[in-house]
């Protein structure tokens, strides 16, 4: 055997290796790479079923439209006029949903209002205005949220994300069908948030500088502020008291003050835009009612968060690995990880159950959770493939409840009551509404049609320069990672006081424009959180009180009528002027379901 022509041959093949793997890796093939996947997510979103309603009546797209359009975030003219029955004393339209989703999507709505101001027509398919943008602003951020998966896992584990165990967790939990079938909801916008805070407090855990403080509190508020359930992140710091219990007072006196600065920097804006809807100060979901407690039906109803994504219960065995092996570093910071979602649930308990989408949706801001608590990081090689099987039944069930959700794609939610396992005879009319979504998804990669997604073709490519950038950042780097947080709270909360003083400026003016238009002649003005947050909360009570009946309940139901009763006479009270006599029209007899207010008009 000649060895001097093997050891050519190994010389030049692993020379080629070398190549291909640099080739791989290079920053152009990983554009090209985020480029198409861009393209081919959000035709598939644009076209799976364009004429879905967009979650929460499309809130978070209408405060994009309202500030590029208006400079403000009143959206009492961007909502449906179903929608715009009663209005705050500062004449606004009331919504607990979060507008600090702004700071994200603005810039994916300023470059669509240039098109519009270049006359360029913003419709795609059947999308019209602005509702296009709104999938390319959710794509960016679902991609965002991929790549930060898997490079939270080497940072943490010193080990890779398996792409096994990703696609695991991207269908087992609702991140799929808010990614690309439902791509309207701030949740995953935001879910990029915990991954920030998690990095913050490790780096925090090892400098005891001012600064990391201040970024830690301010890159939490951001979070808490683009969406309401981040709050509950706030927990984490208690982790440094625990840790440092020697050093408890030093941490509190010199340390803490910087945080509550940093956390102060990102709120005040925000409760000046609270101040301008309101006339007052308040915080979103803080003026919804807790009269009831439904958690059994909020994880294990037939719309329950774990029935429809049980792939959440595999957190369970990991906290069980955790305490018994010794190897596993950062194990307090995880058991106070987990507190936030777990406190979340229980939260949410006592306002509804279900949430009437698809599974978890607010879970998909605990993705981190997820990850960092996935059992196979805990277990041994054999034990990882019987939680893979286990792990792979439980995506079947969620797939399952997603065939069976787009039943009712177009209306709303799960019915509740109904065990959809004992329904498979209806599914047979879902086959055809499949192939009508999937004919949708095959035409829109067509030459002919390609031609018309061809004015967004320059958002696509910048939005792929980002996120290479990104896709290149080493998260072990403190210092690296510490300065890029720094950059991006800084430019987040620096665009955020601009939109908060451009809606201090031009709201209340907006708000006399529509008044000389006699915009205001059909809507109530109301002052009071049973009247802000009457469609949440009466919705909620009529949904408990026809679940309690349908489960043969009576005292429950009973009671849900009392509360109901008591909630109109809170809202009647809070009427300041009446031009549509929504006094008589809130009374219980008059109040439906599933549009608790379609007689107010």
């Amino acid at each position: 055997m000649d060895w001097h022509k093997v050891t050519t041959i190994i010389a030049r093949n692993d020379k080629d290796m070398k190549i291909l793997s640099s080739f791989k890796n290079s920053p152009l093939t990983r554009y090209f790479f985020f480029f198409f996947l861009f393209l081919a997510i959000s035709l598939f979103a644009l076209r799976f079923d364009p004429e879905m309603k967009p979650l929460e009546s499309g809130v978070y797209s209408n405060y994009l439209t309202s500030m590029v359009e208006d400079g403000d975030l009143n959206i009492i003219n961007q909502i449906h006029p179903k929608e715009r029955w009663i209005a705050t004393k500062s004449y606004n339209h009331p919504t607990m949903h979060d507008h600090g989703v702004t700071t994200l999507w603005l810039p994916f709505y300023l470059y669509s209002k240039i098109l519009k101001s270049l006359s360029i027509d913003l419709n795609y398919y059947k999308l019209a205005g602005y509702r296009a943008t709104m999938v390319f602003a959710n794509t960016f951020f679902f991609i965002l949220l991929a790549i930060f998966t898997f490079k939270i896992i080497p940072y943490f584990f010193n080990t890779k994300l398996s792409r096994y165990d990703f696609l695991l967790v991207l269908f087992g939990t609702p991140l799929f069908w808010y990614g690309f079938i439902s791509p309207s909801t701030a949740d995953i916008s935001s879910a990029f948030y915990p991954f920030l805070c998690l990095i913050m407090h490790r780096i925090c855990l090892s400098e005891d500088k001012k600064i990391n403080y201040f970024i830690y509190g301010l890159i939490l508020a951001l979070g808490a502020i683009t969406k309401v359930p981040l709050l509950f992140y706030f927990i984490l710091p208690f982790h440094f008291l625990l840790v440092n219990k020697s050093r408890a007072s030093y941490v509190i006196k010199n340390l803490a003050p910087y945080f509550i600065a940093g956390s102060l920097y990102g709120f005040i804006p925000f409760f000046i835009n609270e101040w301008v809807k309101y006339g007052e100060f308040t915080y979103s979901y803080a003026g919804i009612i807790s009269s009831y407690n439904l958690l059994l039906e909020l994880t294990f109803g037939p719309a329950g968060y774990f029935y429809v994504s049980p792939i959440y219960l595999l957190v369970i065995p990991s906290l069980f690995a955790i305490v018994k092996r010794k190897q596993v570093t950062d194990k307090s910071v995880l058991f106070f990880l987990i507190l936030a979602p777990i406190i979340k649930i229980l939260a949410e308990s006592s306002t509804y159950a279900g949430n009437a989408d698809f599974g978890g949706r607010h879970l998909i801001t605990d993705l981190l959770i997820l990850l960092l608590l996935f059992p196979t990081f805990y277990v041994s090689r054999s034990r990882k493939i019987v939680i893979r099987i286990i792990a792979t039944v439980m995506v079947f069930q969620s797939l399952f409840m997603a065939f069976v959700f787009t039943r009712d794609l177009a209306a709303s939610s799960f019915v509740w009551g109904i065990n959809y396992e004992t329904t498979l005879d209806a599914l047979s009319s879902q086959l055809p509404k499949m192939s009508y979504f999937l004919s949708n998804v095959l035409a829109g990669f067509s030459l002919i049609n390609l031609g018309e997604i061809l004015k967004y073709i320059p958002l696509m490519a910048i939005s792929a320069l980002i996120l290479t950038f990104l896709s290149r950042i080493d998260f072990k780097n403190q210092e690296k990672m510490k300065s890029y947080i720094l950059k991006f709270s800084l430019y987040i909360s620096s665009l955020y006081f601009l939109i908060t003083i451009t809606n201090v400026f031009n709201n209340p003016k907006n708000v006399q424009k529509l008044k000389d238009e006699n915009f205001f002649a059909k809507i109530a003005i109301v002052n009071g959180p049973e009247a802000y947050f009457f469609e949440d909360n009466v919705g909620n009570l009529i949904l408990h009180g026809r679940f309690s009946k349908e489960r043969g309940d009576l005292d429950m139901e009973r009671e849900t009528k009392i509360l109901l009763k008591e909630y109109l006479e809170k809202a009647k009270s809070q009427i300041l002027i009446d031009p549509i006599n929504l006094k008589d029209q809130l009374e219980i007899e008059n109040i439906n379901f599933p549009d608790p207010f379609n007689k107010i008009n």
